[in-house]
């Protein structure tokens, strides 16, 4: 595991404990290399974490979305700009419009995916009322 943190870019306010964690793990160095990154408030990436394996890059992905950051390229196909995460904080995510990808945003397409089911569950309340407060017919 190399974790490096880039010069010239503000850390963020997370890091005391991003750094914490990896000085407290033994990472094993077999397997197929992945390299994680990690935004800071500015949307600057300030940190890389390459990790060699996948139960080391599980750890590393499992303790970062325990910190409540969220993955921009956790629906892309492969690796984008040489990375296969790029981690920022979820409340700095739904100020961003599109993510690297060219996609609406993790939280705009949540907020769209809310309003539909919410419309749709209206709908059916109203089809529902509909059919219990019909006329009952006389026989």
């Amino acid at each position: 595991m190399i974790s490096s943190e880039l010069t010239g870019k503000q850390v963020a306010s997370f890091d005391s404990r991003v750094e914490k964690f990896l000085a407290s793990r033994a990472f094993d160095s077999s397997g197929n290399t992945m390299v994680v990154a990690i935004e800071n408030e500015s949307g600057e990436i300030y940190r890389t974490i390459t990790v060699s394996g996948l139960g080391d890059f599980m750890s590393v992905v499992g303790f970062l979305q325990r910190l409540k950051l969220v993955d921009k390229l956790e629906d892309a196909l492969g690796p984008i700009g040489g990375f296969d995460c790029r981690f920022l904080d979820f409340i700095l995510l739904r100020h961003f419009r599109r993510d690297l990808t060219g996609c609406p945003s993790l939280v705009r397409i949540g907020e769209c995916l809310f309003w539909l089911h919410f419309v749709q569950f209206f709908a059916l309340f109203a089809w529902v009322l509909s059919w219990v407060s019909r006329p009952t017919p006389s026989i």
